[in-house]
């Protein structure tokens, strides 16, 4: 392992309305990848963002380079050498993908951007995650949640770091792209820099990582070497205790047909797709990235329009008509999307109004009035069943750690 320190973290702290960092310790070396893990809130993605510049700490002091070290925005991190992948995208969709590449620093001349370097650096840099065939020039609207995650990789392998910092970034990739993302780790080893990667994937980090620290309540509770702990040990110090010996499930026979699906068809990526769920089963959608499945669960869900084809929901034979999701929503159907802040959250709304908008319809007095107590009531079940780290249902969404936003 590299002996060179490149970055020190000692005593940090960081609060919100909850202790979120307290004391935490932290070290990494020229060369390293350092794995962070665990539980959802416990401080991972904000001291990554502290590092980054987006947040600033209340108490601590960090070393980078054997210099002091203090971003006060990301500018600033960068100019240092600091890049990060953040878990929630930051691409903007109005812009083309290789402008959002470069968008710090787009090739220039006199004043003008030249587009045909800009272009052959683009297509250079979407190489490297496997994204050759992608158009530089296509808006990056247009791209799924996966694309778009590749897309922010390209742009931070790009730049000339001295420390990556990868805030989960495998959660929307297919094997064959967390293995070229990996193969492009593997090299910036080799050069030198230092890799912070956050992830809950345990095999992952035996894969890649040289250490692995571990989080809880904002402190750290361990540092190992990857090749000698064990996924159960882990997660023991994650949580704070043996987990119960999961035992085997019965086999559980299927019951009807929950939903079925004939001939579908809806844009360029679903074409004749036709399946069937039972109650009590579990049905999993696989295929790369562009292959269509996000696709498909939008057509079925009502949120794009299809072109042909029929939903037929129980074991009845007349298809449901769904034209958008509030008739799914009648129907029984519920989906959680692919891109929850875009389109699974309203982020200037509170925690109870988002957990709640769907089934107004239970929380209204007979004068037609919402009832804001039967709301909590509902929120707080909510935030218990799933672990949520909020004071209030008050609170509105952005200041929720993204990890837990998806939960909700």
């Amino acid at each position: 392992m590299p002996s060179q320190n490149l970055l020190q973290v000692t005593g940090l702290q960081k609060s919100y309305s909850v202790p979120v960092l307290s004391d935490f310790t932290f070290e990494l070396q020229a060369g390293e990848v350092h794995a962070l893990v665990g539980s959802n809130g416990a401080g991972k993605s904000t001291f990554a963002r502290i590092l980054s510049g987006l947040t600033q700490a209340d108490a601590g002091h960090i070393e980078f380079a054997n210099r002091p070290y203090a971003p006060r925005s990301k500018r600033e991190a960068e100019h240092a050498g600091i890049v990060m992948v953040m878990q929630e995208l930051n691409v903007i969709g109005t812009l083309t993908v290789a402008e959002n590449l470069f968008l710090s620093r787009l090739p220039r001349r006199a004043g003008f951007v030249r587009f045909g370097q800009l272009r052959k650096m683009a297509q250079e840099a979407l190489a490297r995650v496997g994204l050759e065939d992608l158009e530089p020039s296509t808006p990056a609207r247009r791209l799924g949640v996966g694309q778009q995650q590749l897309v922010e990789i390209a742009g931070a392998l790009a730049q000339n770091c001295r420390l990556l910092i990868l805030d989960e970034p495998t959660a929307a990739l297919t094997d064959p792209e967390i293995d070229r993302l990996f193969a492009n780790i593997r090299r910036l080893q080799t050069e030198g820099v230092g890799v912070i990667y956050v992830s809950h994937r345990m095999d992952e980090i035996r894969r890649i990582a040289n250490r692995v620290t571990v989080l809880r309540d904002g402190r750290r509770v361990g540092t190992h070497s990857a090749s000698e702990v064990t996924p159960a040990g882990l997660v023991r110090e994650m949580v704070g205790h043996d987990l119960p010996e999961r035992k085997p499930g019965a086999e559980r026979a299927a019951g009807g047909v929950a939903m079925r699906v004939s001939h579908l068809n809806a844009g360029d990526r679903v074409r004749d797709v036709s399946f069937e769920v039972h109650r009590g089963e579990i049905l999993g959608l696989a295929g790369l990235i562009g292959a269509g499945r996000t696709e498909t669960l939008r057509a079925i869900f009502g949120a794009d329009r299809k072109d042909g084809g029929e939903i037929f929901v129980g074991d009845g034979d007349r298809p449901a008509t769904i034209r958008e999701p509030s008739d799914a929503v009648r129907a029984g159907i519920g989906m959680v999307p692919e891109d929850r802040k875009l389109d699974g959250l309203l982020l200037a709304q509170s925690i109870r109004v988002n957990t709640t908008l769907a089934t107004l319809s239970r929380h209204v007095h007979g004068g037609g009035w919402l009832d804001f107590k039967a709301e909590t009531r509902t929120t707080d079940s909510l935030r218990q069943r799933l672990g949520v780290r909020s004071l209030r249902p008050s609170k509105r969404c952005p200041n929720l750690v993204a990890a837990t936003s998806k939960r909700s």
